[in-house]
C-alpha cells in the first residue's frame, strides 16, 4: 500500500495542472482509454475517493517536459460538411415541431 503522505487529491491535481475538475475527469477518462491525458489514479476501494500517487504525477510531468511540444491538429469544416450538419439539425428541430428562423 502507498504511503498516505504521497497521495494527491483531485484538488491537488487541479492546482498542479491548472485545470478544472471537469477537465481533470475528462483527461482521466482519456487516460483510462489509453490516450494519455493524466497518470492513472491508484485504487482506494471507493469510486468517490480518487487519489494519485505523487511520484507517478512527478514522473508524468517530467516525461511531458522531455517530449517536444506539438500543436494540436486543427480540423476545418468544409462548407458542404457545415451545410449537411445544419440541415440535419433543422430536420431534428422540425420533428419536435420547432420552426427555426431562416436568415
Amino acid at each position: 500500500m502507498k504511503d498516505f503522505e504521497t497521495l494527491l487529491t483531485t484538488e491537488d491535481m487541479m492546482r498542479i495542472f491548472g485545470l478544472s475538475r471537469t477537465s481533470i475527469y475528462r483527461r482521466l477518462k482519456e487516460a483510462r482509454a489509453g490516450r494519455g491525458g493524466l497518470p492513472l489514479p491508484i485504487p482506494t476501494g471507493t469510486k468517490q475517493a480518487i487519489r494519485w500517487n505523487a511520484e507517478d504525477v512527478k514522473k508524468f510531468l517530467e516525461n511531458a517536459n522531455d517530449q517536444p511540444q506539438t500543436s494540436p491538429t486543427l480540423e476545418i469544416e468544409s462548407a458542404t460538411q457545415r451545410q449537411r450538419r445544419h440541415n440535419a439539425a433543422m430536420k431534428k428541430l422540425e420533428r419536435f415541431g420547432i420552426k427555426a428562423k431562416t436568415q
